[in-house]
């Protein structure tokens, strides 16, 4: 078995997120007190030419998990 998790909606709920992990583990569902980015960018934002780039290059990959999954991905939109 394999959990996909979009990160947008994790960062948007991380609590919620969090326990939807814990039910795909079987284990006990639970929160945490706090759920700090510890790698998100302090910089701003990427530069648009580099997302552009990016999103050339995944397109065909993402578009195939989104249908093998049968769902789509903020990192899609």
């Amino acid at each position: 078995q394999l959990l996909i998790v979009d990160s947008g909606d994790f960062f948007a709920d991380p609590d919620r997120g969090f326990r939807e992990v814990t039910r795909f583990l079987a284990i006990a569902e639970m929160s945490l007190p706090s759920y700090p980015q510890l790698n998100s960018r302090t910089d701003g934002h990427m530069s648009p030419a580099t997302a552009d780039r990016l999103k050339a290059h995944f397109e065909e990959p993402n578009r195939r998990l989104e249908d093998l999954v049968g769902r789509s991905f903020s990192w899609t939109a």
